[in-house]
């Protein structure tokens, strides 16, 4: 695998015109049955990004951290401590505006499923919610250096596993996170019918102090 230098910093929220396709490249099938038609004239970029410009959340900036290539940003990663709290389904209408109560009934009628399907994150865990690199900057192990620094991020955060989701087609992203020392801890399957994205649930303990490379978050350069 080849590598480049790679540099981190956090995400802010002038950042949405790169996060936000990134994101729905990562979930589009997600995002498309979730998203489309929840308000006039907001297409599921639009949404999706809302969500992102606000300060906590699933899909939020705060949450965020982008790896660069020659000062630009080629991939991210969003992760929260269980116990924040930020994978709560609460904040999602709060990016819809208060009179599109036909948006917020169709947001909360299609995230209905979703929500029985969604494993819990076990207390004391470390969520990686979306990893995602650039197309063109594939494969020169972007992807693995931002799950690394996530799990030193959980460490510092007193967390004692990192927690994902993978979906159940997703070969490549499987592989990798079993290189990363991920397993395989139970699968989400969802009816045939169901538009949501049969996924896998993989989970790695946290050894306080471990072997990933070591550095401040914002000041990491290979």
């Amino acid at each position: 695998m080849l590598t480049v230098p790679v540099s981190f910093r956090p995400a802010a929220p002038g950042d949405a015109p790169f996060v936000t396709p990134l994101l729905y490249s990562i979930s589009h099938r997600d995002f498309d049955y979730l998203f489309a038609d929840l308000a006039a004239r907001l297409s599921v970029l639009d949404v999706l990004e809302r969500f992102y410009r606000l300060p906590g959340g699933m899909f939020s900036w705060h949450n965020t951290e982008l790896a660069l290539v020659d000062s630009q940003p080629a991939g991210l990663v969003t992760a929260y401590a269980a116990s924040s709290g930020e994978g709560s389904s609460a904040w999602l209408v709060r990016a819809l505006r208060p009179r599109a109560l036909r948006g917020r009934r169709r947001l909360a009628w299609r995230g209905l499923p979703a929500s029985r399907t969604v494993q819990p994150l076990l207390p004391g865990s470390w969520y990686i919610a979306f990893v995602g690199v650039l197309a063109g900057r594939r494969s020169l192990g972007i992807g693995t250096r931002l799950i690394e620094r996530s799990m030193m991020r959980a460490r510092a955060a007193g967390c004692f596993c990192a927690e994902l989701d993978v979906e159940h087609d997703n070969s490549l992203a499987q592989a990798l996170y079993k290189r990363l020392g991920f397993q395989l801890v139970s699968e989400r399957g969802t009816p045939q019918t169901s538009p949501l994205v049969a996924t896998w649930r993989m989970r790695r303990n946290l050894e306080q102090g471990g072997t990933e490379r070591s550095g401040p978050p914002s000041a990491d350069n290979m």
